[in-house]
Formats: structure tokens, sequence, C-alpha cells
């Protein structure tokens, strides 16, 4: 088995979960996108007093900013279950230059426009059912 059609959808977000929160919380990767956006104003505890989303420019607190993938992990025009674990794990741990800093508002917007394209891409691949019109005598 190649891809992760085998896995019922709750154990396959169950998979996904598990490697998103290990990325969020191991990944170098992380901790180079979080350098790249901090501030030079110190905090009290000598961190970074705030980070700056990539595109609004806003400053944010570490609580408030999303590390988000600029490519998705899962692309536009694949379905999750098509993927390989591996090729799920090596996407989610990208190189730190396809990951960005965005505030709630700028992750959502992000997010709605790529499951928007997601939605018309399902829909295209979908086979359509032409309905005949049958006269009844």
């Amino acid at each position: 088995m190649n891809n992760l059609s085998f896995l019922d959808p709750k154990s396959l977000s169950a998979v996904v979960a598990a490697i998103r929160k290990s990325f969020s919380y191991n990944s170098i990767e992380v901790q180079l996108a979080l350098h790249r956006g901090k501030s030079e104003e110190l905090g009290p505890r000598g961190g970074a007093r705030y980070y700056c989303a990539g595109t609004c420019g806003g400053k944010f607190g570490r609580g408030d900013i999303f590390i988000d993938h600029i490519e998705p992990v899962v692309p536009i025009d694949t379905e999750l279950s098509e993927m390989s674990l591996e090729t799920l794990y090596r996407r989610c741990f990208t190189d730190h230059s396809n990951l960005q800093l965005l505030c709630d508002a700028c992750h959502s917007v992000k997010t709605k426009a790529e499951n928007a394209e997601r939605k018309k891409y399902r829909q295209l691949r979908r086979p359509k059912i032409i309905k005949s019109k049958l006269k009844v005598a």
C-alpha cells in the first residue's frame, strides 16, 4: 500500500494531526521561520516581544500567529488519501523557505481560499451523471 486510502477518515485525521503537532513542536524549520519574523525588541524574559506576520505586516505575540506552509502540505489537486505517509511527512517537515508567519485573519483567508480551490477541483474530478429526459406516455 503506497497511499493512505486504507485508513478510515477518523484514523487518517488522527495521523495527520499527530504529524502536524510533531512538526509544530520539534521542527528546526519552525524555529528558523520564527527567527525570520522576530522583532529586535526583547520581551521581559529576553525573547522576542512580537513577531511580524508575513502578509499584513502586523505585529503579534507568539500565541497569536500561525506558522503556515506557503505550498500546502496536501496539494490542492490531491486527495489526502492518495498521498503516502512518507510524502505527507516530507511535505509537512519542509524547508523553512516554504514557511511563513500569518496572523489569524490572514491564515483564515488563505485557508478558505485553498479549501475553495480544493472543492472546485473535487467537483471537476467527480464523474458527472447525466440524467436523461424520459417522456412517459
